[in-house]
């Protein structure tokens, strides 16, 4: 009699651990997804982000370039650079 009244008890036990592991597997598996979905957003806006910063890393040099040239030309032709007078 006290073995079948522990046994039945241990199996009501068992049986609302089940349930209630169920429910916070869910509740997790929801939050992680939701975590997941927002990593996926951050993620694809910095490789947008690096491909643009990319397609501009060529312009400090050609800026730099066109600035000696027109320093040297401004040099010739005895005109003051008033930006680097400042």
């Amino acid at each position: 009699m006290l073995a079948r009244l522990i046994k039945q008890e241990s199996d009501d036990i068992r049986q609302d651990l089940g349930g209630k592991i169920a429910q916070l597997e869910y509740k997790v598996d929801s939050g992680f997804a939701s975590l997941r979905a927002d990593h996926r957003s951050v993620r694809r806006d910095v490789d947008e982000l690096q491909e643009t910063v990319r397609k501009h890393e060529g312009y400090a040099k050609e800026i730099d370039h066109v600035m000696q040239r027109t320093t040297r030309i401004e040099k010739r032709l005895g005109i003051k650079n008033t930006a680097s007078n400042k």
